[in-house]
């Protein structure tokens, strides 16, 4: 705290009659005239007006007579400093806020006839704590692992409020759960993509959902365990276990023996059914189509079983590796089948093919290797018997056929 006292101007002549205040060299000098006006001072904040013993907090007029103190206060602010560990033990942090001791002082005016008083500042920063109260709070809350010893010297020396990470842990690395990664689409039937220089068949339109027997038809991707982190404290902070999912096969389908790989051990439609930490595929044998088979739905093309529930209309197509079962009628339309048909409704005008052509082409296969080897043999012994020594070309006159006879004979 200082005061300064009110002395006259020592050369009224260099401010004429008219009245005047003025700070010089820390120093108040007030000149008027016998009589008035008088000058006016304006106190500010930092400070204290002091007329004739008597505080002041507005605007006064003063005279060379009046005693005047103009009275400069010093400020103290407090500061504080703590360590907190957070949460999850990953981090230390120190809050620092320095002590500050604001010292000031009259600034010097120029004389005035309204003179308003300021202030210079000048902070001097304190450290509220020292590097062994900092070393002695962390031992007390155990923080021993990752200090930054940087950072704590830059807590030392702070000179503004704020939050600094003087440790860090090792934050643990979490695991992967497991998944289950499916080769087909859950939808039964997809658009087709058509290319803008293609021709748009509205009939064929969608492709329905299908596999083959062999297929995989989903791979799971085991769990992979996280790796442990550490704390500030030294603790090791363990990452939370990954979930697991079963995966099951249900029918027409098979688990490999690894238990990662799900089978198709029939041709039909992939369907998968999730439950709670579980996954179901199965492979159906049928096709339900709900309605009819108009260009609405586009032509069936499906390697397993088809049911349609109403009818199928002209210009349309159903084909099936395996049944078909149609609820309603079958007008100017194909429907071609490898195993049976079977139509609830009347049929008008269509083809229908039921059967398949494979089983046929085996059974003829089996029976043409039989008569190859037969004609084998046959030939063999034709051989042999051109070439015998008492073979003559006078035997054939009568015709080859009783040789061919005495030859299949002899087979």
């Amino acid at each position: 705290m200082e005061s300064l006292k009110a002395g006259a101007l020592e050369q009224p002549g260099e401010y004429g009659a008219a009245s005047r205040a003025a700070i010089i060299d820390g120093q108040l000098v007030i000149k008027h005239p016998p009589g008035g006006p008088y000058p006016v001072i304006v106190p500010c904040p930092g400070l204290r007006l002091v007329v004739n013993g008597k505080e002041r907090s507005e605007p006064t007029p003063v005279n060379e007579k009046d005693r005047v103190e103009i009275i400069v206060l010093d400020e103290r602010r407090e500061g504080y400093w703590q360590v907190k560990v957070s949460a999850d033990k990953l981090e230390a942090l120190l809050q620092v806020k320095p002590w500050v001791l604001i010292r000031r002082q009259v600034r010097d005016l120029p004389p005035a006839r309204v003179l308003y008083l300021e202030v210079l500042e000048h902070e001097d920063f304190y450290k509220p704590f020292t590097l062994e109260d900092l070393t002695r709070e962390m031992g007390r809350q155990g923080i021993k692992y990752g200090i930054d010893w940087q950072a704590c010297a830059r807590g030392l020396e702070a000179s503004t409020e704020g939050t600094l990470t003087i440790a860090r842990g090792q934050p643990p690395v979490p695991g992967k759960d497991a998944s289950v990664e499916l080769f087909f689409t859950t939808q039964q039937k997809v658009p087709v993509t058509v290319g803008e220089e293609d021709t748009v068949n509205f009939r064929e339109r969608f492709r329905f959902t299908a596999v083959e027997a062999g297929m995989v038809l989903a791979r799971k991707h085991p769990a992979e365990v996280g790796r442990p982190g550490k704390a500030v404290t030294g603790e090791i902070i363990v990452p939370p276990e990954p979930r697991d999912i079963q995966m099951t096969a249900g029918s027409g389908a098979v688990l490999s023996n690894d238990g990662l790989e799900i089978i198709a051990t029939t041709a039909g439609r992939p369907v998968a059914r999730g439950l709670k930490g579980r996954v179901v595929i199965s492979v159906l044998p049928a096709l339900m189509h709900p309605g009819n088979v108009d260009i609405t739905s586009g032509n069936i093309s499906f390697t397993g079983d088809v049911k349609i529930a109403g009818q199928v209309e002209e210009g349309m197509s159903v084909e099936a590796g395996g049944n078909i079962y149609i609820a309603g009628a079958v007008s100017r339309a194909m429907v071609r089948a490898g195993g049976l048909i079977e139509v609830r409704g009347n049929v008008f005008s269509s083809l229908l093919a039921a059967g398949s052509t494979v089983a046929l082409q085996q059974e003829f296969g089996s029976i043409l290797a039989r008569v190859a080897a037969i004609l084998e043999q046959f030939v063999a012994a034709a051989t042999q018997l051109f070439h015998h020594p008492s073979f003559k070309k006078d035997d054939l006159k009568g015709g080859i056929g009783p040789l061919v006879l005495l030859l299949l004979a002899q087979l």
